[in-house]
């Protein structure tokens, strides 16, 4: 399947899986340079013609114009999508300001809420794969005690390995702080838009992968069930590759759930890590309309 443009440069960012067992260099951030924030994106110049400000309101109720809303809301929604389809660096950061702007003023706009909960659930992605190579390469070194091949992969001392973890661990917080804020803000949005729109089942996809993010691992399971149940009632046969794919992860997830290794942050193995990059090729990407 050939993912839309925003997919492609998003997955880029989030260190997708690899082939081999440990994390490449490139694949591994440097600790002198801690990735706590988003890459710094494109910013868009965009003259509307309409201000919230300049909304006309009738004398007696104080309603606004429904037209010059309307027109408002346009101007905004066309921005985003410049933004989403901006080449070749999206402009992701500045796409989800206006989207928070347009539902400050408009609550209701199940199509907005949709696409920011995507927008953010992209973000999460990024977070969470960057968290993950920092717990693989944490762990990695205290069973190893040997440097990263990037750095000759030398024999450490206690001290060193405990010097270098506890560098590594400063980072990894920062990041799970980071991915529980964009995980979290995406299922409450997925939430409220659920409630407007409760027959829109493509919002499973998005639920168990963002409580998998977060360690919600019976939550996980539940919501990657309905997503397999879906594809029963579609009649997607068992040798479809993402539905393959998705079976192979449920065992991982019901590996944690019977383990208890529950609200702690896992390194996902190897296999796991590729399948959750590939299966995100099942997972509209911001832009796509809800269904």
């Amino acid at each position: 399947m050939r993912l839309p443009a925003v997919t492609l440069t998003l997955a880029a960012l989030a260190l997708g899986g690899c082939a081999s067992s440990e994390p490449t260099e490139d694949e591994l951030p440097k600790v002198d340079e801690p990735a706590v924030v988003l890459p710094p994106g494109p910013r868009l110049k965009f003259d509307f013609e309409l201000e919230w400000s300049d909304i006309d309101r009738e004398r007696r109720t104080g309603a606004r114009d429904p037209e010059q809303v309307a027109r408002w809301v346009t101007e905004r929604r066309n921005a985003v999508q410049q933004c989403l389809r901006n080449e070749p660096t999206q402009a992701v950061r500045q796409a989800i300001e206006l989207l928070e702007e347009i539902l400050s003023k408009v609550p209701d706009s199940s199509r907005d809420r949709y696409l920011l909960a995507q927008c953010m659930f992209f973000e999460a992605s990024y977070w969470f794969r960057l968290a993950d190579s920092y717990a693989w390469e944490m762990n990695r070194l205290e069973l190893d005690r040997t440097a990263h091949q990037s750095d000759g992969g030398r024999a450490l001392s206690d001290e060193e390995v405990a010097a270098k973890v506890a560098e590594l661990r400063k980072v990894f917080d920062l990041l799970l702080v980071n991915l529980n804020r964009s995980a979290g803000r995406s299922l409450s949005l997925f939430a409220s838009y659920r409630q407007q729109r409760a027959d829109d089942k493509s919002v499973y996809d998005y639920l168990w992968k963002l409580h998998f993010y977060l360690q919600n691992y019976v939550e996980a399971q539940r919501w990657l069930d309905q997503v397999l149940h879906e594809m029963d009632l579609a009649g997607i046969p068992e040798r479809d590759p993402l539905r393959q794919d998705y079976r192979e992860l449920r065992k991982e997830i019901l590996e944690r759930v019977t383990e208890q290794r529950l609200g702690q942050f896992q390194p996902v193995k190897p296999f796991v890590r590729d399948r959750m990059r590939l299966s995100e090729a099942g997972t509209r990407p911001p832009g796509a309309p809800p269904r």
